[in-house]
């Protein structure tokens, strides 16, 4: 099987359920915000399931003619620390947004269905079931999906926090495919050695044949499965990804030019992956695994704190503190990095931003392009020479 893992949260992607006994919006942190907000800008709404000022349901109506309030709305809402991190239609003319934010070390999300209707108009007995013509083409050229990549020496804490984020982000994708590796469409990815340095490396020649085939795996798989399913708003997560051969090859026995494996890197798609860098010490590394020697395991750190200083987008999170804390902060970054790709696709409601990286406190800045202009290419270092210098001196 190619994937590790699949979860789906089936109710993300269907009609809200009417609850009977409500809540007072009023007195939601989340929901007294988004209100007062519409309120404020004058946006005309109903919601569509109230009962004595209480809400058996957050699905609301809003005029057509105020459909172009939504942006300052929804600006007012960030301010107050609600990221919109993701939204898709779920039946004709029905827009699921939802929002999320970090509260100390707890994960916060709010869904909001909005319906851009006549508000004079009764409440159809019936809606049209299933998605637009036009939301469908628009999830094949925008996909609503997003790829997670997940990175770090052996023993640091990878799948613990992988699996500590992917349950939190249950609540923001209604499906998610977990890989190890490589998509594995053409052969299953080998069960790699206890000991990851202890076979030699393969020849020059079949060095590149798994390169080739490797670069081809990570391709194909993407337009065969993982681009569908990005189509299909879901979430791709990867443990290890490709240029993880760049960082440790002895790792995957390759013994070719690593120019060649940094020349293949940005034809590997998805184009716009985030990274979640981990690092700790070596003694904690040591503590917990036994595979590789304090000297490698530090060269190793310096070149994955290189990779994400370097990377488009990328987070770098100590394991050192407890999963909870670690969680909270990859989070934290994942939130405005989706919340940025949302602007990106749907910049009517949500403004454009542009995503840039302070891997030293782990935080992502969104700046908007009018005021931070890209830097030159020839002022930027790629991350695969910073990491292929060291492992030069390793050799």
């Amino acid at each position: 099987m190619p994937l590790t893992d699949t979860i789906v949260s089936a109710e993300l992607a269907e009609p809200q359920r009417v609850s009977a006994e409500g809540f007072d919006p009023s007195r939601n942190a989340f929901f007294s915000v988004f209100l007062a907000a519409m309120k404020r800008h004058g946006v005309e709404y109903r919601a569509r399931h109230s009962e004595n000022g209480l809400l058996l349901a957050t699905e609301f109506v809003v005029s057509p003619d105020d459909e172009r309030k939504l942006s300052a709305v929804f600006i007012d809402v960030k301010d107050a620390g609600f990221l919109a991190v993701q939204s898709f239609e779920i039946e004709s003319g029905a827009h699921r947004i939802i929002f999320a934010r970090i509260a100390g070390i707890e994960v916060e999300t709010f869904v909001v269905d909005l319906f851009i209707d006549d508000l004079t108009q009764p409440e159809p007995q019936a809606r049209h079931s299933g998605v637009s013509v036009t939301a469908k083409l628009r999830r094949q050229l925008l996909p609503a999906g997003a790829c997670l990549v997940f990175l770090g020496p052996d023993g640091v804490g990878k799948t613990t926090l992988l699996r500590a984020v992917s349950k939190s982000l249950e609540a923001v994708f209604p499906e998610q495919n977990i890989y190890r590796w490589r998509p594995a469409v053409f052969a299953r990815a080998p069960r790699l050695a206890r000991m990851p340095h202890s076979r030699p490396a393969r020849s020059w020649w079949g060095s590149i044949s798994y390169l080739f085939f490797t670069w081809l795996d990570f391709t194909t798989g993407y337009w065969l499965a993982i681009r569908a399913a990005l189509s299909r708003n879901a979430l791709v997560i990867f443990d290890r990804f490709y240029h993880d051969l760049l960082i440790d090859p002895r790792r995957y026995r390759f013994g070719g030019p690593l120019w060649l494996v940094r020349a293949l890197g940005p034809t590997v798609p998805p184009a716009d992956p985030f990274f979640v860098v981990l690092d700790a010490s070596e003694e904690t590394i040591l503590s917990r695994k036994q595979q590789l020697p304090a000297e490698e395991i530090r060269r190793q750190r310096r070149a994955y704190s290189d990779f994400a200083a370097q990377s488009t987008a990328a987070v770098l999170v100590s394991t050192e503190k407890p999963v909870e804390q670690c969680r909270a902060q990859a989070l934290e970054s994942i939130f405005q990095y989706l919340s940025a790709k949302l602007a990106e696709r749907n910049p009517a409601w949500f403004g454009r931003a542009r995503v840039a990286v302070t891997p030293v406190d782990a935080n992502i800045v969104m700046r908007a392009e009018r005021k931070s202009p890209q830097p030159s290419p020839s002022s930027r270092v790629p991350a695969e020479r910073l990491v292929e210098s060291s492992i030069a001196k390793q050799r």
